[in-house]
């Protein structure tokens, strides 16, 4: 199987963290990353990724910014779909946030169905509006179950291929784990399936329930919130599974600072 990322540069220190433990703990695969920047340095990139390559092939995909619109956030959505068209095996999504903690068979997750987890919920607004929308444009009834919006999301290139790409796609209105739940409809569980991983979402909790998981992610809002006695909680259980990258708290300043790497690169590119 084969990982994919999309990833950019306000997430580095994360995507490192997910390339050493990549490294760490899995074998014999291709990871597909996915720079999503509107400037992007390719000499960068290439010089703070390959070094962590060496059981694994690792593939740097750089999109031209202007070929989509919207948002860098919309943007990737379509980016997890379009790459299907250069893959011959399944493919798990990964968001930056997500690493490996234990020894990991990735063909251990080529039975589960995206997410593997069933969304119930399906009445949130931004679901049901998204749900509405892809019936629309497919000419069919709305789901009334679907895939969770979570990674690790596990996609058969072969249900995506002839649907890799329409314009539709590139809306506000648009998931590519719902677009995909209608592509998976025959092979849709009814139920959860066993769950590889977990996200923290909005605070640290204990961690050591989560040591037998495959896959762990730390959501950047969650790293913005942490103390610093939370940090160092997060970091010592990451260097218990044998990780020396850390994670670290965005502040204020960081945004700014990235805003304005921003402006510069617009006012003055050097590629």
């Amino acid at each position: 199987m084969i990982l994919v990322t999309v990833t950019c540069k306000r997430d580095l220190n994360q995507i490192l963290l997910q390339a050493e433990s990549i490294e760490r703990f899995v074998k014999n695969t291709t990871h597909y990353v996915i720079v999503n920047d509107r400037y992007v340095n390719e000499s960068f990139w290439y010089n703070k990724l390959s070094p962590y390559y060496h059981n694994n092939n690792l593939k740097l995909v750089f999109p031209k910014w202007r070929d989509l619109k919207h948002s860098g956030w919309h943007k990737q959505i379509v980016y997890k779909l379009k790459i299907a068209e250069l893959l011959n095996d399944d493919y798990i999504i990964l968001d930056s946030k997500n690493f490996f903690i234990r020894d990991t068979d990735l063909n251990s997750f080529r039975d589960i169905v995206g997410s593997g987890k069933i969304e119930n919920n399906i009445h949130r607004k931004e679901y049901d509006t998204c749900n509405k929308y892809i019936a629309k444009c497919l000419g069919v009834e709305p789901l009334t179950h679907f895939l969770s919006s979570e990674t690790p999301f596990v996609i058969k290139p072969e249900l995506v291929k002839d649907n890799a790409y329409r314009e539709w796609f590139n809306h506000r209105n648009f998931s590519e784990c719902i677009y995909y739940s209608y592509l998976a409809q025959s092979i849709l569980p009814a139920q959860n399936q066993e769950i590889k991983h977990h996200t923290l979402w909005d605070k640290v909790t204990e961690l050591s329930q989560y040591n037998e998981l495959n896959i762990f992610g730390v959501h950047m809002h969650v790293l913005e919130k942490c103390t610093d006695n939370e940090i160092s909680t997060l970091n010592k259980w990451i260097r218990s599974k044998g990780l020396i990258t850390k994670l670290y708290r965005r502040t204020v300043i960081d945004r700014i600072k990235y805003q304005i790497e921003l402006i510069i690169n617009f006012l003055f590119p050097k590629y």
